[in-house]
């Protein structure tokens, strides 16, 4: 239940976690490629003929890399719509939020900066639910610590991907192999932390505002009821 200025979080919430469950597939599919590009330059070092098995690799690396990059901009849009929707929430909750609804998005895609300020603004909207009135006396949970360690952690082996991704010489392939298989493995706890986030402040969320409506409509009654 909510007001005209807030909106209840949990089906956009509900889309985001099914989106960034199926771009995950896709990462493991991404990792299935590397670990058959492995096994095929493993197999040329060796002096073998392994045209066939670096085409199964290449295959395999491409279907996976379209299923991910589409589901991950779909996952990236819900998310990305979610922390919008919480954090004009939040905003409604309490004034001591500096970060704006549309600047906690944008914050994603400004360089250096972006390291830092999403989160800030997540953790003032996490605060202001639990304690509208204190944010400030409210720490920030260990979820939400822990996703960001994985966010970060999986930018960075993204980008040690996309520079080995140049080199021509098969160590590079295999080498870029392996942390294509490590941000596998990572996104794996960088997904369930993310949900728990999305699940647990949707949650808390709603109900803060469900409150709030059903004590400004006693508040309207006993006013009406006074005239």
């Amino acid at each position: 239940m909510t007001d005209g200025r807030t909106k209840d979080p949990r089906p956009i919430g509900r889309v985001a976690i099914a989106l960034i469950w199926v771009a995950l597939l896709g990462r493991i599919g991404l990792a299935a490629g590397a670990l058959a590009t492995i096994a095929a330059q493993d197999a040329l070092a060796r002096g073998d003929a392994a045209t066939d098995a670096l085409a199964t690799a290449s295959s395999i690396t491409d279907a996976a890399a379209l299923v991910y990059l589409a589901t991950l901009v779909l996952a990236a849009g819900a998310v990305l719509r979610w922390i919008y929707i919480v954090n004009r929430n939040a905003h409604a909750l309490s004034t001591a939020l500096r970060i704006t609804p549309l600047w906690s998005v944008l914050w994603f895609f400004v360089p250096v900066a972006g390291l830092i300020r999403p989160f800030t603004a997540l953790s003032q909207c996490w605060r202001a639910t639990i304690a509208p009135a204190a944010p400030e006396d409210v720490g920030v949970p260990p979820i939400l610590r822990w996703w960001w360690a994985f966010w970060l952690l999986s930018l960075a082996l993204d980008n040690v991907t996309l520079r080995l991704a140049d080199g021509r010489d098969g160590a590079s392939a295999v080498t870029g192999a392996w942390v294509t298989i490590a941000g596998a493995v990572i996104a794996v706890p960088l997904t369930a932390t993310l949900t728990a986030v999305i699940l647990q402040l949707s949650r808390r969320q709603n109900a803060v505002l469900a409150r709030r409506t059903i004590s400004r409509f006693h508040m309207f009654g006993w006013q009406h009821r006074a005239r």
